[in-house]
């Protein structure tokens, strides 16, 4: 099922013929053509099953003279949008934020080797339209898109839109943003093992 808005029909380049793109027309949809031939019973958005037809009626406001059109409702599936992780080094260290190139998020983990990308590519290696959005809810609206690199705090949250040109179908991914760990200029573990291999030892003295 699919929630469909219908006056964005006419919007559609496909089905602008519905009103030949003529102004003082006023468009109805209806849910048989008896309705629709009547001008009773107007269906309003919501989700319909993939072939359901409606009947748009298309009337002349100036002369009411009116013609029906039928209008295939056909589902098309989303393009595949993977959630994925994006690791770089908090920079300066202890700023709490780090550079990020968003559209590593395009690329598949670890090719090439400066890609921050860890987990999956985000349109599955397709050929798509992918913007970065803030919400998701931004995403779904394809409104206020970030730009494709920038600072952002340790575990942040966009969202990319990957939207298939050909048919403006879209699906939306999580990317989440992590810092690696920074060294800061301390040693760790490993660093304290390693050096005390060349720590002398003192001589024992005998009393």
């Amino acid at each position: 099922m699919l929630n469909w808005r219908l006056p964005i029909l006419r919007a559609i380049p496909i089905l602008q013929q519905i009103d030949n793109g003529g102004s003082g027309i006023t468009v109805t949809y209806h849910g048989l053509q008896s309705d629709a031939d009547n001008n009773v019973s107007p269906i309003a958005d919501g989700p319909y099953a993939n072939g359901t037809i409606v009947y748009a009626r298309i009337e002349d406001n100036a002369t009411t003279c009116y013609n029906v059109a039928e209008v295939l409702l056909t589902v098309v599936l989303p393009p595949t949008a993977n959630d994925t992780e994006l690791k770089e080094c908090e920079d300066p260290a202890g700023s709490g934020m780090a550079m990020f190139t968003l559209t590593d998020a395009e690329l598949a983990p670890g090719f090439p080797a400066t890609n921050s990308n860890v987990t999956a590519d985000v349109d599955n290696g397709a050929t798509r339209t992918v913007t970065y959005h803030a919400s998701q809810p931004d995403a779904e609206d394809n409104v206020g898109p970030i730009g494709s690199s920038g600072s952002f705090s340790d575990g942040t949250i966009v969202y990319a839109r990957v939207e298939d040109a050909a048919t403006g179908c879209a699906g939306i991914a999580e990317v989440l943003l992590l810092f690696r760990g920074a060294r800061s200029g301390r040693f760790n573990l490993k660093d304290r093992r390693v050096i005390s291999r060349f720590v002398p030892m003192r001589p024992s003295v005998w009393m």
